[in-house]
């Protein structure tokens, strides 16, 4: 009939929809295409986990840390005694019976002020990239756990959150820090009262986010810039340490000169001067933009120099 509206069936795709809103929201499927269970465990099903696991332990005459050390054949029998009345994927129980076996005796939650001190002492005895798992073995701890305290929050106790912002005489704090500890969050955040490392590292970020906007680079700052990095060590432009080029710049140029900013007028200037297929490597790039950018800049400064010396005898 004329002059009848489009009904709750007409939007959606067929599907009812409450009028002022669009399309129910598609609910997430509670069984896979093999017909498995997905998600979260149920009670029921933890329960059901559970009795397995003490029935096997029972049956078998062995602990968690006996089958922890067995062999591969003690365990799959194991994983597949768990798997009894759930309909779950097998790779899922594995992952279930891994985490029980695997993490006997972690402990969780915050850290007490005497976990606290004897992780800063462990710390002076340990270095490298294992530390952290050597140390969460000391102390019945994840390695992710202390690594993660120890980068992102810092080891002091009861560190106050500050909400208030950052004002002129910590910005100089932090330029101190960086100067003195290089990027070592941990020991600038010692420096503040209620700052925390990664509170630290995300300001520094912000101010040279900041900076990068309002500088702008000039043709004689990117003859520079290459001029620069021709003299650096390096193989790959992933191994410059772009703090180190800042540092090698004229004390004359930019004060807002920062490493991400330089890093991003390098790339550009790669793309726009040199040809794809010759990108082949750092100092063949570098080699490129010396030859047909660099050279021709100063020896085109040096005519202009000279053609204003003459002109000034001329005038005499």
């Amino acid at each position: 009939m004329e002059g009848k509206g489009p009904t709750s069936l007409d939007q959606g795709k067929g599907q009812p929809s409450v009028q002022g809103k669009g399309p129910p929201r598609k609910r997430r499927k509670k069984v896979d295409k093999t017909g498995y269970k997905v998600g979260n465990f149920t009670k029921e099903e933890n329960e059901t986990f559970e009795k397995n696991l003490q029935e096997y332990l029972v049956q078998s005459r062995l602990t968690l840390s006996e089958i922890k050390e067995s062999g591969r054949s003690v365990k799959c029998d194991f994983y597949d005694y768990c798997c009894k009345g759930l309909n779950r994927d097998r790779h899922t129980i594995y992952n279930k019976c891994y985490a029980r076996l695997f993490n006997l005796g972690k402990r969780s939650g915050r850290f007490s002020e005497k976990e606290l001190d004897k992780i800063d002492e462990l710390l002076k005895n340990f270095q490298g990239h294992s530390r952290f798992r050597k140390i969460g073995e000391i102390l019945g701890r994840y390695g992710t756990q202390i690594a993660v305290r120890y980068n992102k929050i810092g080891l002091r106790h009861n560190i106050p959150r500050a909400i208030r912002r950052w004002t002129e005489e910590e910005e100089v704090i932090l330029n101190e820090g960086l100067e003195k500890f290089g990027r070592d969050w941990v020991k600038i955040s010692t420096l503040f009262d209620d700052r925390a490392p990664f509170v630290c590292q995300r300001h520094f970020y912000w101010i040279e986010n900041r900076f990068a906007k309002k500088c702008v680079l000039s043709v004689n700052d990117d003859v520079t810039l290459i001029e620069v990095l021709n003299r650096q060590p390096v193989n790959y432009s992933e191994d410059i340490n772009w703090s180190v080029v800042v540092e090698q710049w004229p004390s004359e140029r930019h004060t807002l000169i920062t490493p991400k900013n330089l890093r991003f007028r390098f790339e550009k200037l790669a793309k726009e001067k040199v040809p794809l297929g010759q990108q082949k490597d750092f100092h063949c790039t570098i080699d490129i933009l010396m030859e047909e950018f660099v050279k021709p800049y100063r020896e085109k400064e040096k005519s202009d120099l000279c053609g204003h010396g003459t002109e000034v005898v001329g005038g005499v």
